[in-house]
C-alpha cells in the first residue's frame, strides 16, 4: 500500500513540475500602474500626431493588461491591437520584423503559418525594468 501511494505522489510530481514550468515569464511583469502609464504616453503622442488609435498592453506572456481605445477609432482596431500586442510579447520583437520578412517573399511567407504572429509595423516591445530605491 505504501509502495503505490509514494509511487502515485511520484507521478503526480512528475506531471506538475512541468506545468509550473511553464508558468515561468521571460520579462518584468507588467502591473495595473504601469499599463495605464504606457497607455497614457501613447494616447498623448497619438493626440499630438492627431491619430486616433486602440492602445493594448500585454504582459511578457501575451495577456492583456489595459486597454484603451479612443474616441472615433475604427472598431476594427480593437481586436488588431491586442493581437499585435499579443505577437510583439511572444516573438520578443516588433510586428515590423514579421512585415518585413513576410514582404521579401520566398521563406519569408513561412511567417503565415505562425500562429499568433501578426506581420504588421506598428506594434513594439517594450520591455519594463523596474529597479527598487535602495536609498537611505
Amino acid at each position: 500500500m505504501l509502495k503505490r501511494q509514494l509511487l502515485s505522489a511520484i507521478l503526480i510530481l512528475a506531471i506538475c513540475i512541468p506545468l509550473f514550468a511553464q508558468a515561468e515569464q521571460y520579462g518584468t511583469p507588467v502591473n495595473i500602474d504601469v499599463a495605464k502609464r504606457a497607455a497614457a504616453a501613447a494616447v498623448a503622442e497619438a493626440k499630438k500626431n492627431n491619430f486616433t488609435m486602440a492602445i493594448a498592453i500585454v504582459d511578457p506572456n501575451g495577456t492583456l493588461v489595459y486597454f484603451e481605445k479612443m474616441d472615433n477609432t475604427q472598431n476594427g482596431s480593437a481586436a488588431v491591437a491586442v493581437d499585435k500586442a499579443r505577437s510583439a510579447a511572444l516573438f520578443k520583437r516588433p510586428t515590423k520584423a514579421f512585415q518585413d520578412t513576410l514582404a521579401a517573399g520566398g521563406e519569408g511567407l513561412r511567417i503565415l503559418a505562425l500562429q499568433g504572429a501578426v506581420a504588421n509595423a506598428e506594434a513594439i516591445q517594450i520591455q519594463v525594468h523596474l529597479t527598487r530605491d535602495t536609498r537611505p
